[in-house]
C-alpha cells in the first residue's frame, strides 16, 4: 500500500470545496489519476479546464511547463546547446499559489 488514496482523497476534498489546487504528479500518469478521481465523482479534465486545478505531470511531459515562443530548436530544448536560459524564454508563473491558499501562517512558512 503506497498511500495514494490519501492524496486522491485530499485532492477530492479540495476540489469539492472550490480550492485552487496545484497537483504535481510524479508517480502516475494523468489517465490513472483521472480514472481514480472519476470513481470519486470528480472530473479531472473539467477541473483543469475551469482553472481550479493546475496539473503537472513530471515524468510525462517535463518541458510542457515552459513556453517557447518562436525559438529555434537549439534554443527551445533546455541544455542542448547553451547553459544560459534564452532571454525570450518565459518561465511558468506559479503566482496562483500565492493567493488565498497562502493566507494560512503554516503555508506561508513553507514558501
Amino acid at each position: 500500500c503506497s498511500g495514494e488514496f490519501i492524496v486522491h482523497s485530499a485532492l477530492e476534498l479540495f476540489l469539492r470545496n472550490d480550492y485552487k489546487v496545484v497537483f504535481v504528479s510524479a508517480a502516475n500518469p494523468y489517465a490513472h489519476n483521472a480514472a481514480v478521481l472519476k470513481k470519486m465523482g470528480i472530473n479531472l479534465q473539467q477541473a483543469v479546464d475551469s482553472g481550479s486545478l493546475h496539473y503537472m505531470d513530471v515524468f510525462g511531459a517535463p518541458f510542457d511547463y515552459n513556453s517557447f515562443d518562436n525559438l529555434p530548436l537549439s534554443l527551445s530544448v533546455p541544455n542542448s546547446h547553451t547553459t544560459t536560459i534564452p532571454s525570450k524564454l518565459k518561465q511558468t508563473s506559479f503566482s496562483m499559489i500565492e493567493t488565498l491558499m497562502m493566507a494560512h501562517e503554516n503555508l506561508k512558512q513553507l514558501a
